[in-house]
């Protein structure tokens, strides 16, 4: 007897230590929430998308903290510009009206060239049943708009247990006056891959790995000339634990040159004031990240411009889909550099990246 009440304990506490978490409606941002991020790389190699499977173990306790930024959660009908409410505060409009909103956290690297954006938001629905993004309001040189995705774009389907599975279709557009037109559709497929403890500097948490891939493709269209540019697959990779209301690790790799790349690594943090390892402060190195681009639209040439001293730079040119087009020297100025672009480069939207820089928009047109 004694031997069998002891098989039974160690059953119950086996069964307990391999539990999986279930994330439902309780475990989604509420108004007022704030989220600190530390904004990470991954040049140690230490996340393996492909690390992942039940009752797993990720010990991401060496991501370092390049930048920090804050993610803010309002009400939809008081924390947001009113105008947006036509749309997203609708009664009759059940499919979109939003419950919760975020102040878009990549407003400021959203305009491009004669395009200025302000005020973004993003906006979502939340039941027991599913969060999903409705849509999105911006002001755009000026002008307040709203677009509704068609249909919703699912993020979550509650309630999320290791191997659940789903997938949908979304689109949105803006109609942008005196300049055109721009839109995004999306494929995403979501799978709950894995379950388990994942440890950050934030903490050791038990939590559930959700992987979604995107096939997107962005249409544009500006001074009477369209076209359709597929963007590269995108695979978004987050951890979630109970009552954290926000991922604690967010990771998107993206296809570059036919080669998957991790592009962001973001963990929930709490605030540094330095970065380890180095004197530097946030505030500094975000600052040294800023990089201006003009003429923007261009035509022959483009000058660089950044708060940091530039040196010996290299500048690589892709499409939106990420195919290379070109690798250009700069010539540097102190804190300037002035390239030529070359004559194969045509008339469309382009990604400038270079090293110790955010990549940034380029128009091109006139060629």
């Amino acid at each position: 007897m004694r031997n069998l009440l002891f098989l039974v304990v160690m059953s119950v506490v086996a069964s307990v230590a391999h539990a999986q978490i279930i994330i439902d409606r309780t475990d989604m941002p509420i108004g007022n929430d704030t989220f600190r991020y530390s904004e990470s790389d991954n040049l140690l190699g230490i996340i393996d998308l492909d690390d992942t499977g039940p009752d797993y173990t990720w010990d991401y306790s060496n991501l370092s903290s390049v930048t920090q930024r804050v993610d803010t959660f309002v009400d939809p009908i008081f924390g947001t510009p009113l105008i947006y409410n036509v749309t997203f505060s609708n009664i009759f409009d059940q499919d979109h009206f939003a419950t919760i909103a975020q102040r878009n956290p990549l407003s400021s690297q959203m305009g491009f060239g004669p395009i200025q954006l302000t005020d973004v938001y993003d906006y979502y629905r939340e039941t027991d049943d599913f969060w999903a993004f409705v849509g999105m309001g911006a002001t755009i040189n000026d002008i307040p708009l709203t677009s509704t995705t068609e249909p919703r774009d699912f993020i979550y389907e509650f309630p999320l247990t290791f191997g659940d599975s789903y997938s949908g279709f979304s689109q949105y557009g803006f109609e942008i006056p005196t300049f055109g037109y721009f839109g995004s559709k999306r494929d995403r497929s979501t799978v709950v891959d894995g379950y388990g403890t994942i440890t950050t500097r934030y903490g050791t948490f038990e939590a559930i790995r959700i992987k979604s891939t995107s096939i997107m493709v962005d249409t544009i269209s500006f001074n009477g000339f369209g076209f359709d540019q597929p963007r590269p697959t995108e695979v978004e990779v987050k951890w979630l634990a109970k009552s954290i209301r926000t991922p604690l690790l967010r990771v998107v790799s993206r296809q570059f040159q036919g080669m998957d790349q991790i592009n962001i690594v973001e963990y929930l943090d709490s605030l540094r004031g330095f970065t380890p390892g180095s004197g530097v402060g946030v505030s500094d190195l975000v600052a040294s990240n800023s990089l201006l681009i003009s003429p923007n639209p261009a035509t022959d040439h483009i000058q660089l411009r950044s708060d940091a001293l530039i040196c010996q730079l290299n500048v690589h040119i892709t499409d939106l889909s990420g195919r290379h087009i070109a690798t250009l020297s700069a010539q540097p100025q102190a804190h300037a550099a002035t390239i030529d672009l070359p004559a194969h480069i045509g008339n469309g939207i382009y990604i400038i990246h270079t090293e110790g820089h955010s990549p940034v928009r380029l128009a091109v047109q006139g060629r």
